[in-house]
């Protein structure tokens, strides 16, 4: 199975101009964890919920609810995304992409082809892959032999 098959094409990928407050936003709106950054078409780092709360003032900040959000609103996600962004090709297999996702202790992969954001994988969708391939709601008899 090729990560083409499981991947979402085509996601949704802000400009490293965004603020954060509206990385956030789109987040919340759209269900999203994590978000390519995109200088036209050509990736230039990930944003997560993660390195968002790992850049920004925790909840026992003495900063007020106003100047937190304005804070966020003048911050652009270039100053807080991961710019070594790991990456995946559309026809490299699914295992290569869960290999890479524990050896970098990652949640995601973007794909590319060269620098742009064909889509992106994440944990989930190799998950979805695997019950799938094991048939885990089709109906039937599974056989399990174990040999020691």
């Amino acid at each position: 199975m090729l990560v083409k098959d499981r991947m979402t094409a085509n996601p949704y990928c802000i400009r490293k101009d965004t603020s954060i407050s509206a990385a956030l936003d789109l987040m919340a709106e759209r269900d999203f964890h994590r978000i390519p950054v995109v200088d036209g078409q050509e990736l230039v780092g990930l944003v997560t919920e993660g390195t968002i709360a790992e850049n920004t003032p925790s909840k026992a900040t003495s900063l007020s609810v106003y100047e937190l959000n304005y804070l966020l609103a003048k911050s652009t996600v270039e100053s807080v995304m991961i710019k070594d962004v790991v990456t995946i090709h559309p026809d490299a297999l699914l295992e290569e992409a869960a290999v890479l996702m524990r050896q970098h202790d990652i949640g995601c992969l973007v794909v590319t082809e060269g620098r742009k954001v064909v889509g992106i994988i994440t944990q989930n969708d190799i998950f979805e892959a695997f019950i799938d391939l094991l048939g885990y709601y089709e109906e039937g008899s599974r056989y399990v032999i174990q040999i020691s």
